[in-house]
This record gives structure tokens, sequence and C-alpha cells, in this order.
């Protein structure tokens, strides 16, 4: 069925745009004129403009940042009385990203075809559940445009808090890499250089020269084996996260290392608590917003513990008490969250204890850079200086023993 692009004109007088399948050109005419819309302009649309998926779209898929920007155009617009599907039209328009382009214009077929908006979104991956559900809700209440704009919301926080995390995990093992790298250039391409020209004196090297050569000498004469050792580390531990037991493990051995522990449970408190208090303000039960924050978490332990806790509240139970020992989160939720229950303020509550874990993450982040910063060059600079020192010494005992 082709799909035709109108422009109409309602009894108000205002101008509305959209597209729509029909059989013929007349059909969609005929459509318009019985929704009490005078046409304007009829054209059918290009295959090039709704058409098919390009492989650049399965690459460069739609990012957060583009997802959040389409949600907040939409809300603006739906606010400012302009349809849902010229809403989706103009957001596809105004895409950057042609993949994200593509997403809207299909979405917007899908609702001109009869379908729900949620029901379109969920076709996409692009869509966290979090935006699906409260778009859901969003047109059982008649309320779409402020759901959307706290999905945007929602999705910004998340992004923002992913990528602090992202930042405090990164900066280790940037240093640890460097470390390595710096390590491994030396013992593999410099120290054998050093040894060759130390050999041809015939002295006896002095013990650091020396045990630096022997490292230099375990190493090369080891290098394949230790090569396949970290390939075959790497391939088992993606392996053990894939199993579920597995990730499981992994994701408690996390929380009990010390100043990683201290990164999740602060995110992992503040995910759950933004998600859930937003879900509940807008008027989700709990036991499916549950469900919904369930995915959000990272932690796997963080995961159990919401289903865990879903199941008890189903069998009667408050928020408050299925989180009171969950080892995920830090226990002034549960704490807070029981005031919440009391006071009947449990969304405002949550908010807060987002707020307040939010803010120790940026501070926790700070303070680790100021500490690795120095732990940087502390450690390159040894191995390094251990280098020099080592060659310095064996020329001053060659020099000195002539």
């Amino acid at each position: 069925m082709p799909t035709f692009a109108w422009i109409a004109r309602d009894s108000s007088g205002r101008t509305q745009r959209g597209t729509a399948a029909a059989a013929s050109e007349a059909a969609l005419l005929q459509r318009l004129r019985g929704d009490g819309l005078t046409t304007l302009d009829v054209r059918r649309a290009s295959a090039q403009r709704s058409g098919g998926r390009r492989w650049w779209h399965r690459v460069l898929r739609p990012r957060s940042e583009d997802v959040e920007l389409g949600l907040e155009q939409i809300a603006f617009m739906l606010r400012s009385g302009l349809p849902l599907t010229s809403a989706l039209e103009t957001a596809a328009r105004q895409s950057q990203r042609g993949s994200m382009a593509w997403t809207w214009r299909q979405v917007s077929e899908r609702v001109q075809s009869g379908g729900s908006f949620s029901q379109a979104l969920q076709e996409h991956r692009c869509f966290p559940k979090i935006v699906t559900t409260m778009a859901a809700l969003g047109e059982a209440t008649g309320v779409l445009d402020d759901v959307l704009r706290r999905s945007a919301e929602a999705m910004e926080r998340r992004r923002e808090l992913r990528t602090n995390i992202l930042t405090a995990m990164a900066y280790p093992a940037v240093v640890i890499v460097m470390a390595v790298g710096v390590a491994a250039f030396m013992v593999v391409s410099l120290v054998p250089k050093l040894t060759k020209f130390l050999s041809g004196f015939h002295r006896r090297l002095p013990p650091v020269t020396q045990l630096l050569i022997d490292i230099s000498a375990w190493i090369n004469a080891h290098i394949a084996g230790l090569a396949l050792a970290g390939i075959a580390a790497g391939v088992a531990f993606i392996l053990l996260r894939r199993w579920p037991r597995g990730r499981l493990a992994t994701d408690r051995a996390a929380l009990r290392l010390p100043v990683v522990s201290r990164i999740v449970k602060l995110a992992e408190t503040s995910t759950f608590s933004r998600s859930l208090g937003l879900l509940l303000a807008s008027g989700v039960r709990v036991t499916d917003a549950l469900s919904v924050v369930e995915p959000l978490l990272a932690n796997e332990q963080s995961r159990l513990t919401t289903r865990e806790a879903r199941e008890r509240i189903l069998s009667g139970s408050g928020i408050a008490e299925p989180l009171a020992d969950a080892p995920s989160f830090y226990p002034m939720l549960s704490s807070m969250v029981a005031v919440g229950e009391s006071a009947g303020t449990v969304e405002e509550v949550l908010a807060e204890v987002a707020e307040y874990h939010e803010s120790r993450l940026q501070v926790l982040i700070k303070r680790l850079g100021s500490i690795i910063e120095p732990v940087v060059i502390v450690v390159i600079g040894g191995i390094v200086g251990f280098v020099y020192m080592a060659f310095f010494l064996a020329v001053y005992s060659i020099v000195g023993g002539k």
C-alpha cells in the first residue's frame, strides 16, 4: 500500500501535515474529509524518504542523545498543539543522524497505520523500557507531552551517570595499560639492546642491571605463552560474564572490592531511586515499576534484589522492607523509603535519595582523579627510573673498572 504526504486545514483554520498509507489518493482524500479536514495538498511520498533501512543505519545506531533530543522536541510540539504524526515527521526532519530520522519515520508510519505510539516505540531497540512504559501511560492518561519530557530527562540522567562511572573506571584502566605498555617496550625492545651493548665489555654487571637483564630474557623467552595466557584469561572472563551464575558471582565479587564497591553501590542506588521515583510519580504501579527498573540496573545482584522485592511486595510487603538487607544498595535507601511510605511521599523521597547519591558519586570520582594522577607519575617514573639506573650503574662499573 503506497504512502502519501498530505497537508490539510482543520475546522479552526490550523494547518496540519502528515503521512498516511492508503490504497489510492482518492481514498486518502475521502478519509481526510471524514476527519473534518480540508485538504490542501496530497502527494505520494518517495521511496527514499520513508524507504528501507540503509546499511549505515545499522552501523550508526541512534545514540541516547539523539533519542533524548527527539523526545524533547516531540513533547514540545505536542504541548504546542501539533498532532503526534506531524510532530514525529518534524522530529525526523530535524534529526542529525540518519538512523534516528529513519526510526522516527517508522514510528510515524506505524502510528498512522493504526498502532499505538508506545507499541511503535517497542519495535525499536533504541528506546529503553522505561520510555515505552511511560509512553503507554501517557497515552492512557492524555498527558503524553509531560511523560515524554520526563522520559527524556530520565534518559539524560542515566547517560550522565553511566558516563561518570565509565570515567571513574577508565582512568585506572588507562594507568595500568600505560604502565604495562611502557614496561613491555623497555623489556622487549630496549633492554635487549642494552644487554648486547654491555656484553661487548665482558665485565661483571651490577646486581640491579643483571636483575633487569634476567627479567627481560625470561619474558622474551616466554612471550608467546604469556600472550596466549592473557588471551585465554580474557576469553574465559567474557564467557564467565555470559553465564548467568558467573555474572552474578563476578558482580558480587565487585561489591567486595574497596573502591569499586563504593562506585557500584552509589550508581545502583541512584539509578534505582531515580527510575522508581519517576515511574511512581507518573502513576505506574509499584510492582510494574520494579519490573521496568530491573533491566536498567547494571549489577546482577541489584537485579536479583529488585526481583525479590517485587515478589515480596506481591505477597503483601512494603517497599522498604525487602531493600533493608540489599548488599548492592546503601542502607539509606530503605530507611528513607520507610519514611516516605509512612508519610505517603515515596516519590519525593526517592528523588532526594537519587540526588544525594549522585552528588556523592561525583565527589568520589573527583577524589579518585586527584589520587590516581600522582600514582601514574610515580608508577611510570619508577619503571623508567629503574631501567636508567640499571644502565648507568652498568656503565659506571665498566668505566670504573678500566
